[in-house]
């Protein structure tokens, strides 16, 4: 077990399994600390697994960019995500009243920072996506964290970052047809 805390205190990388289709990992050194499942092809459904927890992800609602987070065995609501009307941040609002911000750091959208309610940096995300291979490299703030929560936000930032990337592909593939 402490193996797998000091693995989490390290930078970790996000980055597209190898062995099983539509899922992603995120990798600490040689060992995968969580995993993101994609449910279907163009779903919006993913479930997450960390050794603290399980947890699902979705836009519950056609046209609505909200995304729910979920207790995977219990069905309870942990968290809803709204983001802003052009989607560069949104706040993250938990079941319990605790609030977080999201928000992009740069004009490209390369780098993402989940912030506490006070401002303060929890983790960062920076897209270190090639031509061919999707990943992140995932840093945790200076704040100590517990590792219930590491995992979660470390799971729904790769999820969010993923919505972003698919959305985008979508807008410009609606801009090509319209303007072609």
């Amino acid at each position: 077990m402490e193996e797998r805390s000091k693995a989490r205190e390290q930078m970790c990388e996000w980055r597209e399994s190898r062995t099983v289709k539509r899922q992603d990992e995120l990798v600490a050194g040689d060992e995968v600390v969580a995993a993101l499942r994609w449910e279907g092809w163009g779903s919006t459904f993913a479930s997450g697994s960390s050794p603290e927890g399980e947890w699902t992800f979705d836009r519950p609602r056609l046209l609505s960019r909200d995304v729910e987070v979920r207790e995977a065995q219990s069905g309870e609501l942990v968290a809803v995500y709204m983001p802003s009307w052009l989607g560069t941040d949104g706040k993250l609002e938990f079941a319990d009243g605790r609030r977080h911000h999201w928000a992009a750091t740069d004009f490209w959208r390369t780098k993402w920072v989940l912030y506490s309610a006070s401002n303060e940096p929890l983790v960062h995300f920076e897209d270190t996506s090639g031509l061919l291979r999707v990943s992140a490299v995932v840093q945790y703030g200076p704040s100590s964290l517990p590792p219930c929560e590491r995992d979660l936000f470390a799971l729904l930032g790769w999820y969010l970052m993923a919505l972003a990337r698919r959305d985008a592909a979508a807008a410009a593939a609606a801009t090509t047809v319209v303007i072609g």
